[in-house]
């Protein structure tokens, strides 16, 4: 079940319009996200899971019981903090922010620093990175050309891309357009002052979400 279908099980015989009044979006985005056309972001999230009381764990990756229950936002030996949703999309420089929502640490692994996000969009979709996998990213590894970054801005916006190169003054990161009309996704690069940087950290795990 995806994201749209749990938003269109938590909205019953609710009127479509009704609903998205309630969550803030217009009914045919409301629309798109049921018939999964495209996902919500974190706002949107937020804001389904303070007006039908779903557990947050539940309606990001299906998992649970969609009942509220409590979560630690701290990381157990056995959990890690999901920090927020990392926008995969083109425009996607996504302004995070803490969930009281933990994923299971990877086996073999430490907490430490590490923590883990969840995907939207599918500009990481021609990399295997899809809408609703959850990455697990380590900020103490140095990432190399070609692997699959978390990168935050001084601004408080971030994202998920592929790492080109990191010189000096400038780190190159390159993700894809949306598909057009034949299913084709385009690369892009995208140049960023390292001082405009605040971390970067390398994924080294990810999750396959159904």
């Amino acid at each position: 079940m995806t994201i749209g279908q749990r938003i269109r099980q938590l909205r019953g015989k609710e009127a479509r319009r009704s609903f998205a009044r309630r969550i803030g979006v217009a009914e045919n985005t409301l629309r798109n996200y049921e018939e999964g056309l495209s996902l919500p972001n974190s706002d949107v999230i937020s804001e389904v899971h303070k007006q039908t009381g779903a557990s947050l764990a539940w309606l990001i990756t299906g998992e649970g019981s969609l009942g509220q229950h409590d979560q630690s936002k701290n990381a157990t030996p056995d959990n890690v903090p999901i920090i927020g949703l990392a926008s995969c999309s083109i425009a996607g420089w996504f302004n995070h922010a803490p969930v009281a929502l933990t994923a299971p640490i990877p086996a073999g692994c430490s907490s430490g620093s590490i923590f883990a996000v969840v995907t939207v969009g599918l500009s990481m979709c021609p990399s295997g990175i899809c809408p609703g996998y959850v990455l697990y990213c380590n900020p103490d590894i140095q990432p190399e050309s070609k692997d699959i970054i978390f990168i935050e801005k001084s601004d408080g916006t971030a994202s998920i891309k592929h790492l080109s190169a990191m010189g000096e003054n400038l780190v190159t990161v390159q993700g894809w357009l949306d598909p057009d009309e034949n299913g084709r996704q385009l690369p892009y690069s995208e140049q960023i002052p390292i001082a405009a940087v605040k971390r970067i950290a390398c994924v080294f795990c990810v999750r396959i979400k159904a």
